[in-house]
């Protein structure tokens, strides 16, 4: 009975005892997880569509324009006291009237109207 007993208790304890290798990471799961997180915006007519959460990290932004407009998007941190309203007000004026002008083909004034954005935009 006692070498049945110290049979079974050496079998349990061999068993049950883990392995200190390492599991390889499969070739797929190395894709995986190099995989960049792609952000897709489209344009159509004047529609920006895109999805209304970002994750954080490192992401890859692709514009589609769809429309027969220039567009191009933007993403704004806005320094401490500035809100919306501040770039409705201050910032928008001046990059309507610059891409207004370079859509016309007056390329050299329109960059000239960029210059009139204020400084805690351009920070």
């Amino acid at each position: 009975m006692k070498i049945k007993t110290l049979i079974l208790a050496f079998c349990l304890i061999t068993f049950s005892c883990k392995s200190e290798k390492k599991e390889s990471i499969t070739t797929y799961e190395k894709t995986e997880e190099a995989k960049p997180n792609y952000i897709e915006i489209t344009t159509r007519s004047m529609e920006f569509i895109s999805p209304d959460t970002i994750s954080s990290g490192w992401n890859t932004f692709k514009y589609n324009n769809l429309s027969n407009e220039t567009h191009f998007f933007l993403m704004d941190k806005y320094p401490e006291g500035k809100i919306i309203d501040d770039t409705m007000k201050e910032v928008f004026p001046p990059f309507a009237n610059g891409m207004d002008l370079i859509n016309e083909g007056k390329s050299e004034e329109g960059f000239a109207e960029f210059d009139k954005l204020p400084e805690w935009f351009l920070v």
